[in-house]
């Protein structure tokens, strides 16, 4: 058995973390009186909204077969849903 969390776990927690950060950049300016504020603001929202993967999307996956434990580490990136081309 492993110890180490499977890669979506890891992509999610990483670009989790990155949003994270830019809102922290974000409130941390504003909270300064940077100018900067609304542009760490609106690219975390910007990405934050990339992330969010519509209902039609998870049924589709859920009519392949899937259950929804095993649909819930890709609901939140979109880029491993695409299919792979081989």
């Amino acid at each position: 058995m492993s110890c180490h969390p499977p890669v979506p776990q890891l992509t999610l927690l990483f670009v989790y973390s990155y949003v994270r950060l830019e809102l922290l950049q974000g409130v941390a300016a504003f909270h300064s009186g940077d100018k900067q504020a609304s542009h760490h603001l609106s690219s975390a929202l910007a990405k934050w909204q990339r992330l969010q993967v519509g209902d039609q999307a998870l049924a589709t996956l859920a009519s392949m077969g899937f259950t929804t434990s095993q649909v819930k580490p890709y609901a939140l990136v979109p880029s491993l849903l695409q299919p792979v081309s081989v």
